[in-house]
């Protein structure tokens, strides 16, 4: 039953964020250095920034999150949540594929935190 409850087995909704932030870094590095399909690649990572802008705008990667306004899809916290608190991805994926600088980081890390020990308040 532990093995089950774990997601050894299956996705689980921590490795949402960091199998988008990975995509995203590796799409952006291929529509800069691709040589034939360089359009292929600058869709793709059009259409995974709008299709997931909610969660791009949480991690400050988005300018189509101030255009949009209002809610947008994939915003909700959780999503960074259940990534930082997931034991396999914790902060690894902001710190090795995120492409802002140490500040926007930090900034991230912090916001995250503030939202865990919200919880953390709830449940006590």
């Amino acid at each position: 039953m532990t093995d089950l409850i774990q997601g050894d087995t299956y996705a689980t909704i921590g490795c949402v964020v960091p199998s988008l932030v990975a995509l995203h870094k590796c799409l952006t590095g291929l529509s800069k250095t691709a040589r034939y399909h360089n359009g292929l690649a600058r869709s793709l990572l059009e259409s995974l920034e709008s299709r997931f802008v909610g969660i791009f705008a949480n991690l400050q990667m988005s300018t189509k999150a101030s255009q949009t306004g209002g809610h947008l899809p994939y915003d909700e916290r959780v999503y960074l949540l259940a990534a930082a608190l997931d034991p396999n991805y914790e902060y690894v994926w902001l710190d090795a594929d995120h492409s802002g600088n140490a500040a926007v980081k930090t900034a991230i890390k912090h916001q995250i935190n503030g939202n865990v020990h919200y919880l953390k308040f709830i449940v006590n």
